[in-house]
Order: structure tokens, then sequence, then C-alpha cells
């Protein structure tokens, strides 16, 4: 265990019991613009090699045996609970070799089991300190992505692929169109047709995708690091499941296949998802919620004062705190600059994260758009969360 385990306690003073875990983190030095070269390992990370895409033959670095990622498994899920757990590098079967329906909706949803992740983010000057832990090292570590209200989960399920919609539910099958031109509200109740504490994707789980991957790649340009994604001069969308049976994580270099990263298809390219429990008001008040999603942010928190900023440019600098994360704060970054990827937040529009099928290099893990919520945009989908 490195020195970082004894690093972030409170005082005595403040009555918190001091907590040992192994910290892994990494530093951004928000003047280089360098997407790799801005990036330090720092705490119990040092001394580790970053992961690679390495055009379709993936190497995990010093990461595949460490937490979370040793946790992290694929399922068949049902009822809120997981019904068998499938082979990583070949969807279409159990974990013991024998078939898994993946395609029928019989057996429940194809879904990604994420292990609780507490993070804290703080920005200091011109660098970003970004730690995660699979312990609560002090009251500044947070487990959004694993909160349901006030009650921790000790497990968060996201959906292996781009969403479908059957019969007015949204499910997560191989070998499906993804679900498009649809509302935020519409895919919202679709998704909670499920079951109980069905949710669609929300703003929390993909931040814990992004600090995960950027500690894991130690690289702010995420196409480079791991892989285009289907996105690059793609006439159309394509059908789930294509990455079946290319392990947990996939990328390459022509923009024609898909990608996968944590064991999901498609965070970015194909299609981009709606990111829900987010409200940004017309006073700039940010708004963010854990469940129970709404168009009115009933049962949201205030997270604080978040200017606009340009939509459709390349991000070189974001916000850099443990609830707003990698929201962009100004423009000036370009394709291979800075976080390599366009975003933009604008007061009462929804958001999405991704990229559709088309977007070339503008868009990877740190992509994200406005629409307003009662648009149907016809590149935008949606995932399937149980939490």
């Amino acid at each position: 265990m490195g020195i970082a385990s004894l690093m972030y306690h409170k005082k005595k003073s403040n009555n918190v019991t001091p907590v040992e875990g192994t910290i892994y983190g990494i530093k951004i030095d928000t003047t280089n613009s360098s997407p790799e070269g801005a990036v330090t390992y720092i705490d119990d990370a040092i001394g580790s090699t970053p992961a690679r895409g390495n055009n379709g033959f993936f190497n995990g670095g010093s990461w595949l045996d460490k937490f979370p990622f040793n946790q992290i498994k694929p399922c068949l899920f049902k009822d809120g609970a997981v019904q068998y757990y499938l082979n990583p590098n070949d969807y279409a079967q159990k974990d013991d070799g024998t078939p898994a329906d993946i395609t029928s909706g019989t057996d429940g949803n194809v879904m990604i089991e994420f292990p609780k992740v507490y993070w804290n983010i703080k920005k200091i000057g011109t660098e970003i300190y970004i730690r995660y832990s699979d312990k609560k090292i002090s009251e500044q570590y947070k487990c959004w992505a694993h909160m349901r209200g006030t009650t921790e989960k000790d497990k968060v399920y996201i959906s292996a692929y781009l969403g479908n919609l059957s019969n007015g539910v949204l499910q997560s099958l191989s070998g499906k169109a993804p679900v498009v031109s649809q509302t935020i509200t519409a895919l919202r109740d679709a998704s909670t047709q499920n079951g109980e504490n069905y949710q669609q994707m929300g703003y929390y789980q993909v931040l814990m995708l992004q600090i995960l991957y950027l500690v894991m790649f130690k690289d702010r340009n995420s196409q480079s690091a791991l892989g285009s994604g289907y996105a690059t001069s793609n006439a159309s969308r394509t059908t789930t499941g294509k990455t079946n049976t290319k392990g947990l994580y996939f990328g390459e270099t022509t923009g024609k296949q898909n990608m996968k990263l944590f064991g999901i298809e498609d965070v970015w390219g194909n299609a981009r998802y709606f990111a829900d429990g987010m409200y940004l008001s017309d006073t700039l008040n940010m708004f963010l919620g854990t469940h129970d999603f709404n168009d009115d942010a009933i049962g949201y928190t205030n997270v604080g004062v978040v200017n606009e900023s340009p939509t459709n440019s390349y991000t070189a600098d974001v916000i850099g705190t443990t609830e707003l994360g990698f929201l962009p704060v100004s423009s000036g970054g370009t394709a291979t600059t800075y976080y390599c990827d366009r975003g933009g937040i604008v007061a009462k529009f929804t958001f999405a994260f991704g990229s559709p099928y088309n977007a070339s290099v503008a868009g990877g893990i740190f992509q994200i758009t406005n629409t307003v919520a009662t648009a149907t945009p016809a590149d935008i989908s949606a995932r399937l969360v149980y939490l």
C-alpha cells in the first residue's frame, strides 16, 4: 500500500474516523495542451503503465488486476438480480461456456456490473487532481454513481449495449437496432418499464466511466488511447453486439468498428445517448439527481453555478470538481489537444454523451452535446441502468 492511504484523512477535531485504503489517481496540468503529456500518475498509481488499444490488440498495462477493473463483470440481469455471468470474451456464452441468451430478453438484459467506487476531484490552481478508491477515504470522497438518494448501493449495472425499444420497454440486447428519435422523457419512461430501480443512464454513471478511463489510460484523447469507435464516414448506425467476442476492451483506428470499454459497447461511436439527472436552470444553477429523474429537477441537488459554454467547440478546460467533473468551461482545444472532444452546456437543455456514426474525430468519452427536452434527435439513443 502506498503513502496515499495515509494522506487524506480529516483531523480528529472533525470527528471523522480515519480510513485506510488504496488510492489511484492522476494529476492534470491544465496549461499543458498535450492530451497525454499533461497527465501524471499520483498516489498508489505512481509507476503504473497506462492501458492502450493498440489498434485492436488491447494492452491493459498495469490495470487489469487492480480495483475496480478486476471486478467488472458482464451478466444477464432480470427483475433486479443477476441471472448468470457471461464469458467476458464471448457474450453469447455463460461464464461456464454454455450458451447464453443475449438476444431475446427472456433471460433479461445484458448488463455490466460495477463495484462501488468512491472518488474525489478538485482543482488547485492550474492542476486538477482526480482520485478514486474502494473505500470512503474522507468525507470528500463520494460514490455518486452508486447512490440512490441517500442510500449507497454495492453495485450498479450499466447496459452493455445502446438501448433498443421493444413494446415500450428499453432493453439491452445483442443484434438490435439502437433506438433513436425519442424524447429524453419517453426513453426515461421506457427504462422504468423494466421494474423498480431501473432507470435511464444518469450523469453520475457517465462521470464514473470518465474517471476510470482517465486513470486507466492516462490520456485525455480517448480515440487515440483506445480507438476511434464506429464514427468515421459511416452511412448509418449499426446493430448492437459487434464486439461480443472482443473482450471487455477493444478499439482500432479506422473508425469502422465499434469500440468497447469496461465491457460496454459504443461508449462513443454509433449513437449518442442521453445522460439523465442533469438540469441547468436559466439562472445557471446546475441541479443533479441520482434517481426519480424528471424534466423539472424535482428532488435534484443544486451543486452550484455553471457558466454556459460553446456547444460545438473542442474543450480546453473543465470544471474539475467531484460533482461536475469534466463539464467544459472553456473552448480552444482541437481534435489532438487538451480533451480532444467537442463539448458545451446550455441552460434548460438536456444533455447527451458519446458520438454518432459519422462524428469522425469530434467525439470520444468527453464529448457532451445539448438538445431541447421536447426534441427527438435522430442520433441520440439511450442506455439502461439498474441502481
